[in-house]
């Protein structure tokens, strides 16, 4: 899709977009997000864990000139806003990512992309990107995961203590979900948001369950007289051979240690069903958490980032932290120090962490 100030536009050409009706200009878009989902499925694709979040409706794309490899953007704040790594070919990725930045200049737009892998930073530094660092992503290798060593004591009595409650699990793809158990499961995301507006943009999905995603994994979780407690979703991507954290979900009166059975219960699913990694979370300035006593620091980093809290960094970090994942460092690539606030106000008002008329303003690319 070609770069938009403000309004979509499709991948025909911009001097016969004023010919285009609304309707084609969505046809054009949903023909190019049904490529996105060929590349999420793809064994073929050089897969990400953040490549299923490119599917959201609320990104469009810059394809690579065979249509090989895609980006998925947003325009915000005069910022084009990429998100994630480039999703299919990985030869192709150095020519969309060309793409991006030509059409990014013919609409005077900042090419600023997030959460880019550090194994492929070489792409965006050939084209004269510079790069930050901006946190870790957590991976689980399924098959070497297990509870049993002392690392893992923590995990291991969580578990435990869960079942001593007498909590059940069971995984469910989100096509095989019954509609009642649908309109529960989304009546607990409404409560876990304490009214607050639901976040995400480069690394979930939409709300869970207000957009249908029939291919997704679902682990529910229930108390012994069989009351929901909680759910957790996953995306699958790398010719389903990879798993991500979408949302997790549970009610405020929930015994402590469900979320982490759910997670061990999609562990164990995965082991049986040939998924070989699982992503957990990304952690905003990670390397920064670990060499700081951010929970009771006096030093200025630590009392800084209990203030700023960026995405619940400290306390997601804790929780992560005790799985000992394996840490994959992600990066933003911009051109200009001057594109960094930019990208701040972009990033918090795409994740929906601004107040919703601030985002509208973004819209018009001020």
């Amino acid at each position: 899709m070609s770069f938009s100030r403000g309004r979509r536009r499709s991948s025909i050409p911009r001097f016969l977009a004023a010919d285009l009706s609304g309707s084609t200009r969505t046809e054009a878009l949903r023909a190019d997000r049904a490529r996105i989902r060929e590349f999420i499925r793809s064994p073929l694709s050089d897969g990400d864990t953040l490549d299923p979040f490119a599917a959201r409706e609320d990104k469009e794309y810059v394809f690579a000139p065979d249509r090989g490899a895609a980006l998925a953007y947003r325009s915000l704040f005069g910022v084009a806003l990429g998100s994630g790594d480039p999703i299919g070919e990985r030869d192709q990725f150095l020519d969309c990512l060309r793409q991006f930045v030509a059409q990014s200049k013919e609409l005077r737009l900042r090419p600023v992309i997030m959460l880019v892998r550090e194994d492929r930073l070489e792409f965006y530094e050939r084209l004269g990107f510079r790069t930050l660092y901006l946190g870790d992503e957590a991976i689980l290798d399924v098959a070497s995961f297990t509870l049993d060593s002392p690392r893992m004591r923590n995990v291991r009595q969580a578990v435990k203590r869960s079942a001593n409650f007498g909590v059940t699990t069971e995984i469910i793809r989100e096509a095989d979900i019954a509609p009642s158990l649908v309109a529960s499961l989304r009546e607990i995301t409404v409560r876990a948001r304490h009214g607050q507006r639901e976040e995400g943009f480069s690394a979930a999905l939409e709300e869970p369950f207000s957009v249908p995603q029939p291919t997704c994994l679902v682990a529910v979780c229930r108390d012994r007289t069989g009351t929901l407690m909680g759910f957790q979703r996953y995306s699958l991507c790398s010719g389903n051979k990879k798993l991500s954290v979408d949302a997790m979900r549970r009610v405020p009166s929930a015994p402590n240690g469900i979320s982490e059975r759910m997670i061990y219960e999609v562990l164990q699913w995965s082991r049986d069903n040939g998924i070989i990694e699982l992503s957990l979370n990304f952690v905003a300035f990670r390397k920064l958490l670990q060499n700081l006593d951010v929970a009771s620091g006096n030093g200025a980093a630590a009392r800084a980032i209990r203030q700023l809290n960026p995405a619940g960094a400290p306390r997601l970090f804790a929780f992560t932290n005790k799985f000992r994942p394996r840490w994959v460092s992600r990066y933003v690539a911009y051109r200009s120090l001057s594109d960094i606030p930019r990208f701040a106000i972009a990033t918090l008002s795409a994740e929906g962490r601004l107040p919703p008329w601030v985002a509208r303003l973004g819209t018009h690319n001020l």
